[in-house]
Protein backbone atom coordinates (compact mmCIF):
# COMPACT_ATOMS: atom_id res chain seq x y z
CA UNK A 1 0.00 0.00 0.00
CA UNK A 2 1.14 3.54 -0.68
CA UNK A 3 0.77 6.82 1.09
CA UNK A 4 -1.82 8.79 2.95
CA UNK A 5 -2.21 12.54 3.19
CA UNK A 6 -1.80 14.45 6.40
CA UNK A 7 -2.84 18.07 6.83
CA UNK A 8 -1.29 19.67 9.87
CA UNK A 9 -3.75 21.99 11.66
CA UNK A 10 -1.15 24.71 12.17
CA UNK A 11 -0.20 24.72 8.50
CA UNK A 12 -3.32 23.78 6.57
CA UNK A 13 -1.72 24.63 3.25
CA UNK A 14 0.78 21.81 3.74
CA UNK A 15 -0.10 18.24 2.85
CA UNK A 16 2.29 15.50 3.89
CA UNK A 17 2.54 12.20 2.05
CA UNK A 18 3.37 9.45 4.50
CA UNK A 19 4.44 5.95 3.68
CA UNK A 20 2.39 3.21 5.29
CA UNK A 21 5.56 1.12 5.48
CA UNK A 22 7.71 3.78 7.13
CA UNK A 23 8.66 3.23 10.76
CA UNK A 24 6.05 4.82 13.06
CA UNK A 25 8.74 6.40 15.23
CA UNK A 26 10.27 8.06 12.16
CA UNK A 27 6.90 9.29 10.93
CA UNK A 28 5.87 10.60 14.34
CA UNK A 29 9.18 12.41 14.81
CA UNK A 30 9.06 13.93 11.33
CA UNK A 31 5.56 15.35 11.83
CA UNK A 32 5.85 16.11 15.56
CA UNK A 33 2.91 13.90 16.49
CA UNK A 34 2.57 10.93 18.82
CA UNK A 35 3.27 7.39 17.70
CA UNK A 36 -0.23 6.37 18.75
CA UNK A 37 -1.69 8.94 16.36
CA UNK A 38 0.40 7.57 13.49
CA UNK A 39 -0.69 4.05 14.41
CA UNK A 40 -4.37 5.02 14.52
CA UNK A 41 -4.27 6.72 11.14
CA UNK A 42 -2.36 3.90 9.47
CA UNK A 43 -4.80 1.35 10.89
CA UNK A 44 -7.73 3.36 9.55
CA UNK A 45 -6.17 3.56 6.09
CA UNK A 46 -5.47 -0.17 6.03
CA UNK A 47 -8.96 -1.02 7.33
CA UNK A 48 -10.83 1.13 4.81
CA UNK A 49 -8.42 0.70 1.91
CA UNK A 50 -8.79 4.39 1.16
CA UNK A 51 -6.35 7.23 1.05
CA UNK A 52 -7.02 9.25 4.17
CA UNK A 53 -6.85 12.99 4.50
CA UNK A 54 -7.00 14.02 8.10
CA UNK A 55 -6.36 16.80 10.56
CA UNK A 56 -5.18 16.46 14.12
CA UNK A 57 -6.55 18.40 17.02
CA UNK A 58 -4.07 20.37 19.10
CA UNK A 59 -4.58 17.81 21.87
CA UNK A 60 -3.01 15.12 19.71
CA UNK A 61 0.05 17.15 18.81
CA UNK A 62 3.24 16.64 20.73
Amino acid sequence: MGNFRYIHPAAKEKIYLLSLTENQVTTAHKLHVSQSTVSRVKANVLRTGKVSEFRLSSVEET
